[in-house]
């Protein structure tokens, strides 16, 4: 009769950790947050998915917080990126209105420095600043193309309106029309009418 040898039964069981890592938690949490922060917590919350990814543990909220993050920060990079685009664009347009403006003001300052009626009234002239929004209000005022310079002369200082043009279109240089300058106190001289300068004895 052959020996029957009993092996008492033993529970062996194999312990595998599951737990998610607080590190993953964190950046779960900052990469959800991104979407009311416009993408700002999801800045940190990716990177700590990212890292948590190679700590132990489950990989699910890590890989969940890329997931929700990288949205948000891709909306952030859009706006930011508007955002740059709308201000270069904003700072080109004014240093052109700028530049514009101080060519005008220059080429104002050598038309009337050419007329003598001008230069009798206003003597050295020290500066010219054209003014766009006088031009507009005069130029709808007076209902002609009207140009508003600020000048400041040795002599005499105020607005000096003018209006050029010429008979040749392809002319950049036009001539001055029509000139008046109206001192600080309102007084209105005329420099040039019909193309001509006044006499010079007429202001006397």
């Amino acid at each position: 009769m052959s020996r029957i040898e009993i092996i008492p039964y033993t529970d062996v069981s194999i312990s595998m950790e599951t737990r998610t890592s607080p590190l993953a938690l964190v950046g779960l949490v900052l990469s959800a947050l991104g979407w009311l922060t416009c993408g700002l917590t999801s800045l940190i919350g990716v990177p700590i998915c990212l890292i948590s990814l190679f700590c132990r543990g489950s990989k699910g909220a890590g890989i969940a917080g890329v997931i929700l993050g990288l949205p948000p920060i891709c909306v952030l990079m859009t706006l930011m990126f508007i955002s740059w685009g709308v201000r270069t664009a904003a700072e080109a347009a004014t240093n052109a209105a700028q530049n514009f403006s101080v060519v005008m003001g220059q080429m104002g300052k050598s038309k009337l420095e050419s007329e003598p009626a001008a230069v009798a009234v206003l003597g050295v002239i020290e500066s010219s600043e054209w003014d766009l929004l006088r031009s507009g209000e005069e130029s709808q005022k007076r209902e002609r193309n009207v140009s508003a310079f600020r000048v400041k002369g040795s002599r005499n200082s105020g607005i000096v309106l003018m209006e050029m043009k010429s008979d040749d279109p392809k002319n950049t240089n036009p001539d001055i029309q029509w000139a008046i300058l109206i001192k600080d106190d309102g007084t209105e001289i005329p420099l040039v009418e019909n193309g001509k300068s006044v006499d010079v004895d007429q202001l006397e």
